[in-house]
């Protein structure tokens, strides 16, 4: 997924979980990496926990897409 689209989903959850989700709502979260899907964060109805699993997330994405931006520019050079 691009870079683009992957930010305003990031930001999509953290609206929906810090205005929308009610006390009821068990949210998880889930990523798709090396093939297969990995549980970052179990069910929970805990906002903070959400948030803290989304944004480690983020900055560790964040972190390898520089890498390969900076890889793919070397390449075309």
């Amino acid at each position: 997924m691009p870079s683009g689209d992957q930010m305003r989903a990031y930001r999509a959850a953290l609206t929906y979980i810090g205005s929308q989700m009610q006390p009821a709502d068990l949210l998880a979260i889930l990523v798709y990496e090396g093939g297969s899907v990995r549980l970052k964060q179990d069910f929970t109805d805990d906002k903070a926990q959400l948030q803290l699993a989304l944004a480690e997330y983020s900055r560790r994405e964040r972190r390898f897409g520089q890498t390969r931006e900076q890889v793919r520019t070397s390449a075309q050079a």
